[in-house]
């Protein structure tokens, strides 16, 4: 939840980044919050409708982001 009562959801995607041999999780990166919302079920309704080419420019975008920031993904 955010703080703006009036649309106190907000939407972003988590990108896990698994070990090599899948055995677990060692990091992840998120996208900026996409949208917000009223209620839970409205976010996630918008979120679910970006295409699998949106989803792969925010996780490209977010790990650019991430190594500018001075960590390897």
């Amino acid at each position: 939840q955010v703080g703006d009562l009036r649309a106190p959801w907000g939407g972003y995607l988590v990108f896990p980044r698994w070990a090599t041999g899948g055995l677990g999780v060692v990091g992840h990166v998120q996208s900026p919050i996409l949208c917000r919302g009223r209620t839970r079920s409205g976010v996630e309704e918008r979120v679910g409708e970006l295409s699998l080419v949106e989803v792969k420019h925010l996780l490209e975008t977010a790990i650019e982001r991430r190594r500018e920031e001075g960590f390897d993904w």
